[in-house]
């Protein structure tokens, strides 16, 4: 193994496997993946997007920055299938050895099953992409301008909403939080979560430069956990930001929210399974209040895993026992939230 990633052995296999698979392959160098801990500082006034101290080029695989750069090779390799049309299990060597070697699935990726159902929808989603850039370009639009990417990105809407495509329908809160790829073949709803996934995966195959963004204020005033994404339609300009929410009937939103910060990919994951303990299948729900117990908190702890700078986590582990009346574990849990939080 390499000596870089030796030390992850004793915290999580997983992670050490990967560490030297990325690094052994030359997938990713040493100095690519060495560049910090990201992660939502929400001490101040403000949450802001913050790196742990230490972490940037000390020459350390912290466990953070191993699933960052899993979640952005994997990223990778479904672009290139995307880019040269491509969509055979041979198309995706990282995506199979993460799948059969380790339990890190990224929720938003289409290449997270390789089923040959899943390679079908690919296939098919990428003609639908294709269709729509052609369409554009033959109505005038040129896709390396503002314009041209806005449209894009509201023909992408159109491709989510439209019942004659792909058929997504929008709902207060999904009867469970479902993958991206649970939300084309199983649930065809979405609330912010689902459809904010949803949208980043096909902006990337399209080529549009997006991110997973949380509101934490919203026009009201009041605090909030809502996902959205935020679009850069403009290369030579990194302030303007255009901000889409599906939940919204003007999903391209004409004011940006009132207060937001960007998400690191690890936290996106954690936010996915804590919604999975919030809102979880329906054969959870009937298997009565022991194995629901377990299966919630095993998604929280799932999430706290991939990010322990999340408040909300600790918050929700916090209601599960007060709920289950362990009043001191609860404290300890929501005593963790107020320190991460004191806002």
């Amino acid at each position: 193994m390499d000596p870089l990633c030796a030390h992850l052995v004793s915290q999580d296999p997983d992670e050490a496997l990967l560490c030297d698979h990325l690094l052994m392959s030359g997938t990713m160098s040493a100095a690519d993946m060495d560049t910090g801990a990201a992660f939502v500082n929400f001490s101040g006034s403000a949450p802001y997007l913050d790196t742990l101290p230490d972490t940037a080029g000390n020459g350390i695989m912290e466990r953070q920055e191993i699933r960052s750069a899993v979640v952005s090779a994997l990223e990778e390799e479904e672009s290139r299938a995307f880019q040269t049309s491509s969509f055979t299990a041979e198309s995706f060597p990282f995506s199979n050895f993460v799948s059969q070697n380790t339990s890190i699935r990224v929720p938003w990726l289409l290449s997270t099953s390789l089923t040959g159902q899943n390679l079908s929808l690919m296939s098919e989603l990428s003609s639908d992409v294709s269709s729509i850039k052609n369409k554009l370009i033959s109505d005038g639009h040129s896709l390396n301008t503002v314009a041209g990417r806005r449209a894009l990105a509201q023909s992408l809407i159109g491709l989510i909403m439209d019942a004659d495509k792909l058929g997504v329908k929008n709902v207060p809160l999904a009867s469970q939080e479902w993958t991206t790829l649970e939300v084309l073949t199983v649930s065809h709803e979405a609330d912010c979560s689902e459809f904010s996934m949803l949208f980043y995966e096909l902006c990337r195959i399209a080529g549009l430069d997006a991110r997973m963004i949380e509101e934490t204020v919203d026009d009201n005033g009041f605090n909030s956990s809502h996902m959205m994404i935020a679009l850069r339609l403009d290369p030579n300009d990194a302030d303007d930001i255009t901000f889409v929410d599906l939940t919204r009937t003007d999903a391209i939103r004409s004011a940006p929210p009132v207060q937001w910060v960007p998400l690191p990919d690890i936290s996106v994951i954690a936010y996915y399974h804590m919604n999975l303990g919030l809102k979880p299948p329906q054969n959870v729900v009937s298997s009565g209040a022991q194995a629901r117990f377990d299966f919630v908190l095993g998604q929280y702890e799932t999430a706290q895993d991939y990010d322990p700078n999340l408040p909300l986590v600790y918050i929700n582990i916090g209601k599960l026992y007060r709920r289950a009346l362990e009043n001191d574990l609860a404290d300890h849990y929501f005593n963790m939230a107020y320190a991460l939080d004191p806002l």
